[in-house]
């Protein structure tokens, strides 16, 4: 039985100071990075706390309550991040029937603050679960959601743009509809369970050894490796073999692994650390399911390692210069 979570209140949380006085652009237009996360759920991310003890409460908050405590230093963050509490917005081009987006900062409606309760829920019942418990789903207030305008969206500070990348992007109406159209409403389709694996620091440095050391027999024995990378390869490996046993798949049927990479140090000049907005791309790595499987971890490892490695400056900018071109 899922647990019941009790809604209290909604409310919108504004900065503390008035973003229409600050210095940041007002109006901020989405890259290609940023419109191609349009056509996605919400990336949600949840921080856990422990329920403060009386006493906790009575030397921390000094006579404020929890509730109180949170929304001033949510307000008080977003006059640092601003773009948090704006909107996205839309604009129609009727002379060649497209539309553009972009951040509207102007209004400063604020960002959703939810207050809700979920008793006889801890949070190690959530962080040491075998698979995500549903009730995490209803404390993302977006689950199922995807970006329409009027809502706040987790993105973006400044407005830079990639050289030779004309801005901003355009999208006719019939990719509009497909990107939100009826997709922008909530499913109520029954949740699948989504299963966590906990790796140990030493599970990890174990299969990293064993790669490599395969690695190290072979002629990419020069090959730098990281850890996230053997273990991307690692469970395509595994969910491949179940895959081929279940015979839901057959050798000679293609296989991906996708990894999701920042670009954000490969651009020259790299983009600065302030650079608060979408500056990532996915990369593919195919191969069938017959070779992953009887190739070992360090074939699977090296095949996202020099993918990645494909990934400098030029490709990355030819990638975003043809998802304008056809997006």
């Amino acid at each position: 039985m899922v647990p019941i979570v009790h809604f209290n209140s909604t409310s919108l949380v504004k900065p503390s100071t008035d973003p229409s006085n600050g210095s940041l652009p007002r109006r901020i237009e989405f890259t290609p990075m940023d419109l191609q996360r349009l056509a996605i759920d919400y990336i949600q991310f949840g921080l856990l706390f422990n329920k403060p003890t009386p006493k906790q409460l009575e030397e921390d908050l000094i006579g404020n309550n929890v509730i109180d405590h949170l929304k001033d230093s949510l307000s008080r963050t977003l006059e640092i991040f601003t773009p948090l509490a704006g909107r996205l917005a839309i604009t129609e081009h009727q002379d060649n029937k497209t539309m553009s987006f972009h951040l509207d900062c102007n209004k400063g409606d604020g960002a959703l603050f939810v207050d809700a309760a979920a008793p006889g829920v801890t949070v190690a019942q959530i962080l040491e679960a075998s698979c995500v418990p549903e009730v995490v789903y209803s404390l993302l207030p977006m689950e199922g959601v995807r970006e329409e305008p009027s809502q706040s969206i987790p993105v973006i500070e400044q407005y830079r743009h990639l050289d030779g990348i004309e801005q901003p992007i355009r999208i006719p109406d019939f990719v509009y509809q497909e990107i939100i159209g009826d997709q922008g409403r909530p499913s109520n389709s029954p949740l699948g369970k989504v299963r966590l694996f906990h790796f140990t620091k030493g599970s990890i440095a174990a299969l990293k050894a064993k790669a490599n050391a395969e690695i190290g027999n072979s002629a990419a024995s020069n090959a730098s490796i990281s850890s996230l990378q053997v273990i991307l390869a690692h469970f395509w490996r595994s969910i491949t073999r179940i895959k081929l046993l279940e015979a839901v798949a057959d050798t000679e049927e293609e296989t991906h692994c996708r990894v999701i990479m920042n670009v954000r140090h490969r651009l020259r000049p790299p983009l600065p650390d302030e650079y608060f907005r979408n500056a990532i791309i996915g990369v593919p790595t195919t191969a069938r399911s017959g070779e992953l499987v009887e190739h070992g971890l360090d074939w699977a490892t090296l095949q996202n390692n020099k993918m990645i490695a494909r990934q400098t400056e030029e490709e990355i900018k030819r990638k975003l210069k043809a998802w304008v071109e056809k997006p």
